[in-house]
């Protein structure tokens, strides 16, 4: 499964107000929200500087200490971690940046039952803008040229192995 994720600079928390896409922040936007510190709706025209993460979700199965993947990880990664379920969030404290503590937060959390994790694999910054008219959404204005593929400290190979 794969799922493209929206955050906004000014709302990056650990935990989101909202449904990370245009539409679930457009809802959010359009009300206060005095936990966020938002007296009241945000004005129409108001731009956000951000990013969107692409993530894959990849199933797997623990044997003993062994992880078996249901499918081929990907090339290239920036973080990872553990996942509530496919296209769902994780805990914060589980987010890794390479394969070995993917693995430790993985056997962490071990409850016996197939996971899954969620793979960022490619991720772009960008603008966009909140409107009212006709009703709210929230639009890319513009996007970074170069997209980061993957990138960081993630591989599909244990530390210390070759392809």
């Amino acid at each position: 499964m794969i799922r493209r994720c929206l955050y906004l600079n000014d709302f990056v928390d650990e935990i989101m107000p909202c449904d990370p896409t245009p539409e679930g922040w457009a809802t959010w936007l359009s009300e206060p929200d005095p936990d966020w510190d938002r007296l009241e709706a945000t004005p129409t025209a108001t731009e956000f500087d951000g990013h969107e993460v692409t993530y894959r979700y990849i199933s797997y199965i623990l044997r003993g200490t062994a992880i078996h993947w249901y499918e081929p990880l990907p090339e290239s990664w920036s973080t990872a971690a553990p996942a509530f379920g496919h296209g769902l969030g994780w805990n914060p404290d589980d987010i890794a940046i390479d394969m070995e503590e993917l693995r430790a937060a993985i056997l962490d959390g071990d409850d016996g039952t197939p996971g899954v994790a969620a793979f960022a694999i490619r991720e772009r910054a960008g603008r966009w803008r909140y409107t009212t008219f006709p009703s709210p959404r929230l639009y890319e204005v513009f996007f970074a040229a170069n997209p980061v593929e993957g990138g960081g400290g993630g591989s599909a190979l244990p530390a210390g192995e070759a392809p």
